[in-house]
């Protein structure tokens, strides 16, 4: 399966990142910094951006079948619970 996950250099994103290539799946890290991405396997692929910049290179909307970022889901919910959702 082909993963992008948002925030692979962070706690939860570095060991779903590991779990996923320890299990065989081909994972897509979209990171800030990725020199802080030292994880290094040929199922890797990293790129440099910002979930939340519209002008960052976006991999979910590519081919991935699945998609994670505990970081970009967690401010989604504080921005609607600030609006009174």
């Amino acid at each position: 399966m082909n993963l992008v996950v948002l925030g692979a250099t962070g706690g939860t994103g570095r060991l779903v990142v590991e779990q996923a290539l320890a299990a065989g799946h081909t994972v897509t890290a979209l990171v800030r910094s990725p020199e802080k991405l030292t994880l290094r396997n040929p199922n890797l692929h990293v790129i440099a951006g910002q979930a939340t910049d519209p002008s960052a290179p976006h991999p979910e909307q590519e081919s991935a079948g699945s998609s994670f970022s505990p970081r970009f889901w967690s401010s989604v919910i504080a921005s609607i619970q600030s609006r009174g959702f």
